[in-house]
């Protein structure tokens, strides 16, 4: 079975996404000033502690962008809104090169699942290696 390439986001596609994840998580003035009267903090402050609701449609694109290189790199889906905004690229690289791990490391049990079914793949892992896994 061919085993299918994960394509880089196209900057049109980054773009849409980043429009989006603004429209649903900025906060508008009103917002922000009640924010700042709540916690008691200034605007850079509040921005340090919510970063995803003070960014700007760039700083969604650059972050979309940066999943979308470490997800292409490493060969893996990354979702980037599980990813907190301003978060290092070495941290997200570091993210998909742990993930791309995981999934070579289960190969094998995926491929037994597909020739045999769930339940005769759990019963050969476990004769074999003697682990008990749960490949529902």
């Amino acid at each position: 079975m061919e085993q299918t390439q994960f394509q880089m986001p196209t900057e049109s596609q980054i773009q849409q996404s980043a429009q989006a994840a603004y429209a649903r998580l900025h906060w508008n003035e009103a917002t922000v000033a009640q924010q700042m009267a709540f916690y008691g903090v200034s605007e850079a402050e509040l921005k340090l502690r919510f970063p995803q609701h003070l960014a700007t449609v760039a700083d969604f694109a650059a972050h979309i962008h940066v999943c979308g290189m470490a997800s292409a790199k490493h060969n893996v889906r990354l979702e980037w809104d599980r990813f907190p905004l301003g978060i290092s690229q070495n941290a997200i690289d570091a993210a998909a090169a742990d993930k791309a791990r995981s999934k070579r490391r289960s190969a094998g049990a995926r491929a037994l699942v597909r020739k045999y079914g769930h339940e005769a793949a759990e019963s050969i892992v476990a004769n074999k290696t003697g682990r008990h896994i749960n490949l529902q």
